[in-house]
C-alpha cells in the first residue's frame, strides 16, 4: 500500500514539475515577445520625435530664468528628450509621465538646463538593456525638444539596492541615469558630467 502512495505522489510531482516547466517557458516567450514590441514603438517614438524636432544643434548648460524643459506630444505621450549612447547606436525617447507605467526612460526629476536632470530606466530588451556594459567615461547625450544637443560623460557607476529622492538628488553629477534591473531587483546609477 505505501508503495502505490510512493508511486502516486511522484507522478504527482513529476506532473507538477512538467506543469511548472511549461509555465515558465509561456512566461519567458510572452517577455521576449512584449520586450520586442516595446523596442518597436521606441523606436517608432525616436523617428516620430526626429521628423518633428528642429535641426539638431550642440549646445552646453547655460543659466535661464526659465529651466522648464520644453515638452512634444508624440502618439499620445508627452517627451522631453532624447537620450542616446552612440557606442551602442542607442536612442531612446524619455518621457515626462513619471509615475504613470511606461516602457520607456522618463524624467524622474530636474532640468537639463541647471544639471539636475535625474532619469529612470530599465535594463529591459528594448531600454538599456547594454547598462552593465558601461563604463567610466563613456559618452552620451541628451537633445531636448528645442533641438539642443547636450554632450555627457559618465564619471562614476554606482550599484544599489534601493534608491530614493535624497540619493539620486544629493551628487554634484550634471546628469544622473538610474537603470532597475529587471532580474535581481538592484539599480545601476549613473552619474554624468558635461564633456567638455
Amino acid at each position: 500500500m505505501n508503495s502505490i502512495k510512493k508511486i502516486r505522489l511522484n507522478n504527482l510531482c513529476i506532473v507538477a514539475g512538467c506543469g511548472l516547466i511549461i509555465g515558465a517557458l509561456v512566461l519567458l516567450v510572452f517577455w521576449y515577445a512584449s520586450a520586442a514590441v516595446y523596442e518597436t514603438r521606441c523606436e517608432e517614438y525616436v523617428d516620430t520625435l526626429n521628423e518633428i524636432l528642429p535641426d539638431t544643434q550642440n549646445a552646453a548648460p547655460e543659466k535661464r530664468l526659465n529651466n522648464t524643459m520644453p515638452i512634444l506630444a508624440a502618439k499620445e505621450k508627452d517627451f522631453v528628450a532624447l537620450l542616446e549612447f552612440p557606442a551602442f547606436g542607442s536612442t531612446l525617447p524619455v518621457c515626462n509621465d513619471w509615475g504613470k507605467p511606461n516602457a520607456y526612460p522618463c524624467r524622474f526629476t530636474g532640468s537639463v538646463y541647471n544639471n539636475t536632470l535625474v532619469i529612470g530606466s530599465s535594463d529591459r530588451k528594448g531600454q538599456m538593456d547594454y547598462v552593465k556594459e558601461l563604463s567610466v567615461g563613456d559618452s552620451l547625450y541628451i537633445t531636448d525638444m528645442t533641438g539642443n544637443r547636450y554632450t555627457y560623460q559618465i564619471s562614476d557607476i554606482l550599484i544599489s539596492k534601493d534608491v530614493d529622492r535624497d540619493t539620486l538628488c544629493s551628487s554634484d553629477a550634471h546628469l544622473t541615469i538610474f537603470v532597475k534591473h529587471s532580474m535581481n531587483f538592484e539599480y545601476t546609477i549613473l552619474r554624468c558630467d558635461v564633456k567638455a
